[in-house]
């Protein structure tokens, strides 16, 4: 398991993929926030787009460099941690590879496990490290204000985007049922999508790939109190789940 380990990383090492995914949120992300705070605050913005800059308006500014992280996070994190899966899961398909595998002294099933090991580390990894830029840019503008309840509310961003990573996996899950890339790019837009309405439709603490981003925020106070532990726990047993069936399924799947 260890030497599988050690290619899939390799190999998910020097892509493009990762590299894109990880300054998406080790970077950009980070750096949105705390300029968007910035800018709202600065009085730059007038006119009906303050409304869209609220919530970096309440409260202290390092208060407000995580809410508003911890809303981008989420977004961010179930768009990477997709794309992540799904090239990791689906490069084989589409780079026309998965026969060589069966020339390797390992089984499918323990090269499926490593690519999931692989996935999984790379997110809860830029979960950390996006949530250390924040705070030690937090730090930098205004270090009185990293307060016991700042770092209350990043323990609580931390989890919200562990838990958006780890239901991006799944879609890697996809890429295997449908041999390529193509498919788990179009789940990943079509669970945005859904998402969204359904959150419209009040129901959205129930629906493992909206509750996180609704915890921290992201549908306002009275969302964020409708979301308690049960609703965690749904979201991350399926992401743990389906994260498995993507492992499996690849063990399974055959060359036609």
């Amino acid at each position: 398991m260890i030497t599988a380990v050690a290619a899939e990383f390799l190999k998910f090492r020097r892509s493009i993929t990762a590299r894109i995914a990880t300054t998406l949120v080790v970077a950009a992300g980070p750096s949105m926030a705390l300029g968007m705070v910035a800018l709202a605050r600065s009085g730059a913005i007038v006119g009906p787009s303050q409304d869209k800059f609220a919530v970096a308006l309440e409260g202290s500014v390092n208060e407000a460099h995580l809410a508003l992280a911890g809303q981008m996070l989420t977004v961010v994190m179930l768009i990477a941690a997709g794309f992540v899966a799904v090239w990791i899961f689906g490069r084989e398909y589409s780079d026309r590879t998965v026969g060589a595998l069966y020339a390797l002294p390992v089984s499918r099933a323990t090269v499926g496990w490593a690519k999931l090991i692989v996935c999984g580390s790379w997110t809860l990894a830029v979960v950390s490290a996006a949530l250390v830029a924040i705070l030690a840019g937090s730090w930098i503008i205004n270090a009185d204000g990293v307060t016991d309840e700042v770092m209350a509310a990043a323990g609580q961003v931390w989890i919200a985007g562990a838990l958006m990573g780890l239901l991006g996996v799944p879609f890697g899950l996809i890429a295997v049922l449908t041999r390529g890339y193509l498919g788990g790019v179009g789940a990943i837009i079509a669970a945005a999508a859904v998402g969204q309405i359904l959150a419209s439709l009040g129901i959205g603490a129930w629906i493992p790939y909206v509750a996180p981003a609704m915890w921290v925020g992201a549908g306002g106070d009275a969302a964020a109190v409708s979301v308690g532990v049960p609703h965690l726990a749904l979201a991350l047993a399926a992401g743990v789940l389906a994260s498995a069936a993507a492992a499996v399924a690849f063990g399974r799947s055959r060359l036609s």
